[in-house]
């Protein structure tokens, strides 16, 4: 099966990214260190907005992100975050064609 890249770009309320990351650390983070079918998950701030958030992950298993979304725990979650994100969120899914992996 071939693997799936998701990036996700999160607008923030003003001066709320701090509370969604605590939202994120309640939910989803728990869930991404037990997946094993995703390779990678890493969630940043964006240096050029203090209200943008950007996620990229790295899945296995493209089902998994079908699964996610339809779980509970991802409703309680988005249902969560709904007061503190200016807009939707933007992704964007690829085929990874070429990875490298370097110890951080």
């Amino acid at each position: 099966m071939k693997k799936i890249a998701l990036f996700i770009k999160l607008k923030t309320k003003p001066g709320k990214r701090e509370e969604v990351k605590h939202v994120w650390e309640k939910y989803v983070k728990p869930h991404s260190e037990g997946e094993k079918a995703l390779d990678i998950s890493c969630y940043c701030f964006a240096l050029e907005d203090e209200d943008t958030i950007c996620l990229f992950e790295l899945i296995s298993d493209p089902s998994v992100a079908t699964s996610t979304m339809q779980s509970d725990w991802f409703a309680n979650y988005q249902e969560e975050l709904k007061p503190l994100v200016a807009s939707p969120p933007e992704i964007i899914t690829a085929a990874p064609i070429w990875t490298k992996i370097a110890p951080l």
